[in-house]
């Protein structure tokens, strides 16, 4: 009952690999696990941007409610859709994991970690179409929810082709105690997204608070994307808030100006930002 899929983005609910409710789970040894996305999606849509989505499996390695889990030294290739989905998770550790995606394969995130607890991303590289790594708060399904909390990324190589390498938000939730340090990141749209609330729908968006953000060096084309409401025009905006989020040594190249927006509604506060160098050009 937890599982789902996505109507909007052509998604099927099937997995590669499912871990429902387990505990003491390991994947390691230096291999490669292929979502083999050519088998589903390989021809271009006439804009030449993505390929033709009809039916396509869902996350390729999908991690429910499900505690001490380690994924260490191997390569995720080609997803079809989402690389690695925890979702209701504890104690998990994911180390020296390259993922390889494909700029056409939409919506194929990296590493996707949603109202999880104890989590630690170090050493990894991602060159993903879609989100490099997201913390989410979407506890609808859940058996049992939980927030989003004590997650530390750190020491990884980002690259997203046409969205956010660092994304914060999606459902009804809270993200919270969580920490980015030493990353690089680079050919990509916006460096990091904060967003409370994706979509239209009743939902009152996740709210986001003690976060910090350190050590970035950035190629990019947007530094910053801070909102409380994806879109201007939701006829029901968030009444969550974004609170005591902090910047500090970022570093880098980039195009567009940052972006920190509310809605008179809900709040954004104590949005600290210290030691920022950043060159503009374009």
């Amino acid at each position: 009952p937890q599982n789902w899929f996505s109507v909007n983005e052509i998604a099927s609910g099937g997995h590669f690999i499912v871990c429902l409710e387990q505990h003491d789970v390991i994947i390691r040894g230096g291999g490669t696990i292929d979502g083999n996305h050519k088998a589903f999606l390989n021809e271009l849509e006439p804009n030449g941007l993505w390929y033709k989505r009809t039916w396509r499996p869902s996350q390729m390695l999908y991690f429910c409610e499900s505690q001490n889990i380690w994924i260490d030294d191997v390569n995720l290739r080609n997803s079809p859709y989402w690389t690695c989905f925890l979702h209701g998770c504890e104690f998990a550790t994911i180390s020296n994991v390259h993922i390889h995606g494909d700029v056409h394969v939409a919506n194929q995130d990296g590493i996707d970690i949603d109202c999880c607890r104890f989590v630690t991303v170090t050493n990894c590289v991602i060159d993903s179409s879609d989100d490099c790594i997201t913390l989410r708060g979407d506890d609808a399904r859940l058996s049992a929810p939980k927030p989003c909390e004590m997650v530390a990324v750190s020491n990884c190589v980002l690259k997203s082709g046409y969205a956010n390498a660092l994304r914060i938000g999606v459902g009804s939730g809270v993200v919270r105690n969580c920490t980015f340090s030493n990353i690089v990141i680079t050919e990509t749209r916006t460096a990091v997204c904060v967003i409370s609330k994706y979509g239209p729908k009743s939902i009152k968006g996740v709210t986001i608070s003690d976060v910090s953000f350190s050590n970035l060096q950035l190629d990019v084309e947007r530094f910053l994307n801070l909102k409380l409401d994806n879109n201007d025009n939701f006829e029901i905006k968030s009444p969550s808030s974004i609170s005591r989020i902090h910047f500090s040594q970022i570093r880098g190249k980039t195009t567009l100006t940052s972006y920190i927006h509310g809605n008179n509604v809900g709040t954004i506060s104590d949005i600290d930002f210290s030691d920022i160098d950043l060159a503009y050009g374009g």
